[in-house]
């Protein structure tokens, strides 16, 4: 927390493309007009670029938004029956991302992926497409922190409430906070009017029977700090699905939330905003008394909850011995805690062992000091001013030795030159069929080598990255080269004539387009350090 110090806007905000670009038109529309957003004249380039995506979007997932709409409204009784979501509630910075990542592991659970969040009005094939699509654009990273973040990275379902009916307070909270107070009523969903509950409850039910599709039996896992003041009517809405749902709530050192929130703001909003920001002190209040209301909603809900439904956790004691409190929650819900949860736990605590959380600015002690009384009471209520439980050092995995290791990227490296090959085969079988010159085919072998790459090393590697990259290039090379013998050779060639044709042919621009896109992709999938 800093002095509070005037924001001069700048003169020009350049146009990173928003995650509301992947929301279809007409939440757009509702965006800019309902109610009406003043956008400064200096935000309108970002406005530009977030209607051409959501244009391109638009037209990608209204096949499959058109046709899935009838579907699920016939099926959709039958798919409310399956077995309650899992959600985890406790307040941004808390720790929730974490525990995702963690019960992520866990083969009986279904989390959403960012591809599907951003762009919730589509389904499976348009959601296929935009996850390996992005791959090459996105940043493994999140901009506020060092967590994971890409298209097939666990995601908070909030985001497909804002992209698919605008009915979120993300909308307030990162894009445009002179309509805080508006849209920070689908927080609570306190002060809302009958339509607007309406629509809140149709697109979480909407998404979430979506993902049960694609989930199979498994349990759909949620993550999104607002269901914390939602506890109530998550309960009632999920109630009757088999065996109910299950809540886990997470909490935080109450000042370190508070400056993880203020730092998360600093981070995300100059790049999101489209509309000027708020000052730093007004922030800040806003933060606290956010945080507060949420908290305290849901400490005054959870007695409301039926027995079995609800476990609680602090993020002090998940860092300590992560797979006894992952037993103990596992228990108290009445879940089947796995020996292969267990092994993929100990994988992801091994692959983040050398995380580093962001050190935020401490502020002056007078400021803290001033917050004291107010978070005191969240401090009592979830036990902060106990120590953490005993620190106990995860093992190692077994299979993750350096010996199996090596072997492991070993033959990874030969299964990625066999797709390559493999993929060579089917290229020219379809050149012949089709009597066509098909470059683009780079992107998906580039595709299927980083898939295999990764799933035969189960951790990936710059290594492994750049190997299937250069064995996505000579697939491309190897196909190209043979297609211009293939559609040249009735004509007659010779050697250099076929090696000039197939240089002007990889030379054009769209063929140049692919081949970025099927060594990117193939580099950024082999090289990931976990299989989300």
């Amino acid at each position: 927390m800093q002095a509070d110090c005037p924001r001069r806007p700048q003169p020009f905000a350049w146009p990173y493309p928003p995650f509301l670009g992947f929301a279809p038109l007409d939440v757009w529309f509702r965006l800019l007009f309902r109610p009406r957003a003043i956008i400064p004249f200096r935000y309108w380039p970002r406005v530009a670029v977030g209607l051409l995506l959501s244009m391109a979007v638009t037209v990608l997932t209204l096949p499959e938004r058109l046709a899935l709409a009838l579907y699920l409204r016939l099926r959709g009784r039958a798919l409310d029956r399956r077995p309650g979501p899992v959600f985890i509630l406790g307040y941004y910075r808390s720790g929730t991302t974490f525990l995702q990542f963690l019960l992520n592991c866990d083969p009986n659970l279904y989390s959403p992926r960012w591809s599907q969040t951003f762009s919730p009005q589509g389904f499976y094939l348009s959601w296929t497409f935009l996850r390996f699509f992005l791959t090459p654009f996105y940043s493994t990273a999140r901009p506020q922190d060092d967590v994971a973040f890409g298209p097939d990275v666990p995601a908070e379902d909030d985001f497909a409430l804002c992209n698919g009916a605008l009915v979120s307070s993300l909308v307030g909270r990162h894009v445009l906070p002179r309509l805080r107070g508006f849209y920070d009523r689908f927080h609570d969903l306190k002060r809302l009017a009958p339509d607007e509950y309406t629509r809140w409850r149709r697109c979480q039910i909407g998404f979430i029977r979506k993902l049960a599709l694609l989930a199979g039996g498994r349990r759909i896992l949620l993550k999104t700090p607002s269901h914390t003041a939602r506890l109530e009517e998550l309960a009632e809405l999920f109630g009757m699905s088999a065996g109910g749902p299950r809540f886990i709530h997470i909490s935080r050192e109450p000042r370190a939330v508070v400056r993880s929130n203020l730092g998360l703001h600093r981070a995300l909003n100059p790049v999101l905003h489209l509309q000027d920001p708020i000052s730093d002190e007004e922030q800040e209040s806003r933060t606290v008394a956010e945080y507060l209301a949420t908290e305290q909603s849901y400490l005054a809900a959870r007695s409301h909850v039926p027995a079995g439904w609800l476990a609680e956790i602090r993020l002090e004691d998940l860092h300590a011995d992560p797979l006894r409190e992952l037993r103990r929650v596992y228990a108290e819900l009445g879940m089947p805690f796995t020996e292969v949860f267990g092994r993929r736990v100990l994988e992801y605590l091994d692959v983040t062992r050398d995380y580093k959380p962001n050190a935020h600015p401490l502020g002056d002690e007078e400021r803290l000091r001033r917050l004291e009384p107010q978070l005191a009471p969240l401090v009592k209520a979830f036990h902060h001013d106990a120590p953490a439980i005993p620190k106990v050092t995860p093992p190692p995995p077994a299979d993750m030795a350096p010996g199996h290791r090596q072997a492991r990227l070993l033959t990874a490296g030969l299964f990625a030159a066999f797709t390559g090959l493999l993929c060579m085969a089917g290229w020219l079988v379809l050149v012949f069929l089709t009597g066509l010159r098909l470059d683009q085919l780079v992107w998906p072998a580039g595709i299927a080598v980083g898939l295999v790459t990764l799933h035969v090393a189960r951790r990936g590697s710059q290594g492994l990255g750049f190997w299937s990259a250069l064995w996505a290039v000579l697939t491309q090379l190897g196909a190209a080269f043979l297609t211009t013998w293939l559609l040249a050779h009735p004509a007659g060639a010779d050697f250099m004539d076929l090696g000039w044709n197939t240089v002007y042919a990889l030379g054009s621009i769209h063929v140049l387009f692919w081949t970025f896109m099927g060594t990117a992709t193939a580099y950024r999938l082999a090289s990931k350090p976990f299989i989300y």
